[in-house]
């Protein structure tokens, strides 16, 4: 069993193994990536954010199913900016701590989830 924060899912009384633990790799659909482009920054960090649509994609958050060089889930990440996603990458130097980055990082996976529950790309039951 994993420990990191959605390594398994527990749907009912059924576990599903990580990617990892079944030897799968997830990837995020090429429709949700592609309907990253061109909507706001959901990341919105300060002193990065560009708030430039133009630049726009979908940024991977690490989950815990990932690794070195693997991708994580196919929701774990969020629509962010060429200059957000720049500094979650740590292609660039910042002031913001450890906390804080996962701050930013959680909300905007909160944001872009509701985005593509909107647009009609994510479902869920009841709503």
């Amino acid at each position: 069993m994993g420990h990191a924060l959605f390594a398994n899912s527990i749907v009912g009384t059924k576990v599903y193994p990580s990617p990892q633990e079944n030897g799968t790799e997830m990837k995020t659909p090429k429709k949700i990536t592609d309907a990253a482009k061109g909507e706001p920054c959901t990341l919105n960090i300060p002193g990065h954010c560009n708030y430039n649509i133009e630049t726009t994609c979908f940024c991977h958050h690490d989950d815990g199913t990932g690794g070195s060089n693997r991708l994580t889930g196919p929701l774990s990440g969020g629509i962010g900016c060429s200059g957000c996603h720049d500094c979650i990458d740590g292609r660039v130097p910042t002031a913001l701590s450890q906390d804080d980055m996962e701050f930013f990082k959680r909300r905007s996976q909160n944001r872009t989830i509701n985005r593509l529950i909107e647009l009609g790309l994510v479902k869920v039951a009841g709503l």
